[in-house]
């Protein structure tokens, strides 16, 4: 049990922190031209499925969190949610698992309220691709900031 909340509670920080800067960059650089609509909502009873594979294959977090990296999948996505509800303060990614059995990331994706908990009306998973916490998702060949 303990190992799930250190887990959760570390997870819960390297997202914060990866969404504030990726709302920063969404913020900066919008373009005139849209949104490109996402893949439909998945419900809450999938969502938790899907974090819940995830946690139970999670090791113990290892190493300094230095950066969180985002696929553009959850860009696009929190760009169109926040299009689509200019009252979102900020968003969540949770890292899944599509199975118990299968170690293939995904990302869930949730708006925030200003409390900071979590919006259940819509719930976006995305392919993770390029997602996780640095380490272990770093460059680590040509970064002078991966030091």
């Amino acid at each position: 049990m303990e190992k799930s909340n250190i887990i959760v509670g570390v997870t819960s920080f390297l997202v914060g922190a990866g969404i504030g800067i990726a709302s920063f960059a969404l913020i900066s650089f919008t373009d005139s031209k849209g949104i490109s609509k996402p893949p439909p909502p998945i419900d809450k009873t999938e969502g938790a499925k899907l974090t819940q594979n995830y946690f139970d294959q999670a090791t113990t977090f290892e190493g300094k969190f230095k950066a969180f990296t985002l696929d553009t999948a959850q860009v696009v996505i929190m760009r169109y949610m926040m299009e689509t509800d200019k009252t979102i303060p900020g968003f969540r990614i949770y890292l899944a698992n599509p199975s118990p059995t299968n170690a293939d990331k995904i990302g869930i994706v949730v708006a925030i309220d200003r409390a900071e908990n979590d919006v259940l009306t819509n719930i976006y998973s995305t392919a993770g691709v390029h997602i996780g916490p640095c380490p272990n998702v770093c460059d680590r060949n040509s970064s002078p900031l991966n030091h």
